[in-house]
């Protein structure tokens, strides 16, 4: 099992092959604190690793949650917030109106 492996899960599930690369990131980053610096440095993830992203992938998969709440937090206008199925999910767009309704 590698990383591709694993994305291939998300796209063959019918996820964009960009945004199944980001979700597998976040995914990284979130429960193995694995980011690009480790990734550029040569670091090797453990088949325990893999098999935890794999999990969470195929749960990901399986129920349709958003990785966000998979994960329980979310990335908002430089901070991260936490988020579950009662919350909404901060969106992209939802922080250029914010910055607008600032400069405004």
């Amino acid at each position: 099992m590698n990383i591709q492996m694993i994305i291939k899960l998300l796209t063959d599930a019918g996820i964009e092959d960009n945004e199944a690369r980001c979700e597998v990131k976040m995914l990284l980053e979130h429960f193995c604190n694995y980011t690009e610096n480790e990734k550029l440095r040569g670091v090797e993830l453990t088949e325990e690793q893999l098999n935890l992203i794999k999990s969470k992938v195929e749960e990901r998969v399986k129920t349709k949650k958003p990785v966000q709440y998979i994960i329980g937090e979310s990335y908002f206008m430089g901070e991260f917030f936490r988020v579950t199925p009662e919350v909404l999910i901060p969106r992209d767009e939802t922080e250029l109106l914010v910055t607008r309704a600032i400069e405004i």
